[in-house]
């Protein structure tokens, strides 16, 4: 017998998880992450020239966010892919959903 997932079984795990009091959720919940964002486009853009059709790079606060979690955890980098595709905390953390295409 195969289980079907109910209509709200997803939102409810996520409400479930915001429970345990992660610190990852703890520390996205003290830092504004956007504040970076400036900062670090200035960096990783100065030089790229976008108008002759170089394929665009991932969210640079996300990818910052990646690196908080790999150091946080001390995991390898296929250890983090992993992770957050399977950690409900680690997704919310990076605001990922199941259906997302950087998962």
């Amino acid at each position: 017998m195969t289980y079907q997932p109910g209509f709200f079984d997803v939102e409810n795990r996520i409400e479930k998880t915001k429970q345990y009091n992660s610190p990852l959720l703890r520390l996205s919940g003290h830092i504004d992450f956007d504040f970076f964002r400036s900062e670090l486009d200035q960096y990783f853009r100065k030089g790229k020239d976008y108008s002759k059709g170089v394929r665009p790079t991932y969210d640079y606060v996300l990818m910052f966010k990646i690196l908080i979690i790999q150091h946080f955890y001390n995991i390898s980098d296929d250890q983090n892919e992993f992770c957050i595709n399977d950690r409900l905390s680690f997704m919310q953390f990076l605001n990922l959903h199941m259906g997302s295409k950087h998962t």
